[in-house]
């Protein structure tokens, strides 16, 4: 994509609905700051939902006090589930309310081939979006200045859990390290997913997003960074056009000083942690129902494409479920337990048979016979 115009350059499959794993903290990011207005030097109370979290980082517990900043950087840099989930219950007041302000914010968007169910990203048959709404995702993204300025850190410092001092956490986009053009944004990774990169790179004048996903570990780096070099040669014959004065240099029309909101967000905001959601409630958004945004046009994928709409078995558990490992430890220490207490048992006997003179033993033997 080029990202002064939202133009796509080039695609192959652009609107093939996949898992996106970790890609989804962008629109996690971006809604909680539209909540928050941007006042990222808050502090947060980690919520007891973060218990739900499954691949966290830094391993936080609840009533664990840290800035909204230093959240933001543990879920963007080194990608924390436990972080995203405390935003967005912090900021939303639960995460249901969270994640259909998650689907509220896609669909004026004009995502259309996107839809949420979590805000950590992990695999669920009702979570997907596509290459092409992934660049435009992250050409919002990188309008918000929070965001663009913290997915450029290589590392950062944040509290330790439990106040142990500080910890070092460093960014997995290894772009970051080895291209000097590359400013952002974010990847992922699930067993489902594979591996994505949304990147965004600026060079001559020029900035281009590219993501890949579905990468196998061995050539995501090579993939996405084929995919920027090519987007720069389709530009470099042309020199960035000037951009009007006081025009946003993102094609979301979006401002660098605003936060990212939609049109009803003010007054949605206002109330949303007051809302009382009937029980059950799942919050669910079909794409087909997906109206069309007003920030960016909605993607229309053209025969060319030759893409279909993937289906996926419905899903048997809660994918924020921690695995049932717990009883694989459990199991062996007990029979651990158990076999030291017989043997020390044993010992015991023995050491207490033993320790009866044998003159004793003796006389009770003749004792025995003589009767």
């Amino acid at each position: 994509m080029d990202a002064s115009n939202g133009k796509i350059l080039w695609q192959y499959n652009g609107a093939l609905h996949v898992p996106m794993a970790s890609t989804t903290k962008m629109m996690t990011a971006l809604v909680a700051l539209a909540l928050e207005h941007n006042h990222t030097g808050m502090e947060m109370v980690v919520p007891p939902e973060v218990s739900q979290a499954y691949g966290e980082m830094l391993g936080l517990r609840p009533g664990e006090t840290y800035t909204f900043q230093e959240l933001l950087e543990a879920m963007l840099l080194p990608s924390d589930n436990d972080a995203a989930i405390a935003v967005a219950v912090d900021t939303a007041g639960s995460l249901p309310r969270f994640v259909a302000l998650m689907n509220e914010e896609a669909a004026q968007l004009g995502l259309a081939d996107t839809h949420y169910t979590n805000p950590d990203g992990l695999d669920d048959p009702g979570q997907y979006s596509s290459a092409v709404d992934l660049a435009r995702l992250g050409d919002v993204a990188m309008a918000n200045p929070v965001i663009a300025s913290t997915v450029d850190m290589r590392s950062a410092m944040v509290p330790s859990p439990r106040g142990s001092g500080t910890e070092l956490i460093g960014s997995i986009n290894t772009l970051l390290f080895t291209d000097p053009y590359v400013n952002g944004i974010k990847t992922g990774y699930t067993n489902e997913a594979l591996n994505l990169a949304v990147e965004s790179a600026t060079k001559d004048g020029h900035s281009v997003i590219a993501v890949v996903t579905g990468e196998p570990k061995a050539t995501t780096w090579s993939d996405v960074t084929a995919v920027l070099n090519y987007g720069f040669s389709l530009l470099s014959a042309d020199p960035p056009a000037a951009a009007p004065a006081g025009s946003p240099p993102n094609a979301s029309g979006a401002s660098l000083a605003q936060p990212i909101a939609y049109a009803n967000f003010a007054a949605e905001a206002a109330t949303l942690k007051n809302i009382t959601l009937p029980p059950g409630f799942v919050p669910s958004m079909p794409a087909s129902s997906v109206v069309q945004g007003t920030l960016l046009p909605a993607y229309s994928p053209s025969s060319a494409d030759a893409t279909e709409t993937v289906t996926r078995p419905k899903a048997t558990v809660d994918p924020h479920t921690r695995p049932l490992t717990l009883a694989w430890v459990l199991v062996p220490v007990g029979l651990a337990l158990w076999f030291g207490w017989a043997v020390r048992e044993r010992r015991r006997r023995v050491h207490s048979w033993r320790a009866i003179p044998w003159r004793t033993l003796e006389g009770e033997r003749r004792s025995i016979e003589t009767e």
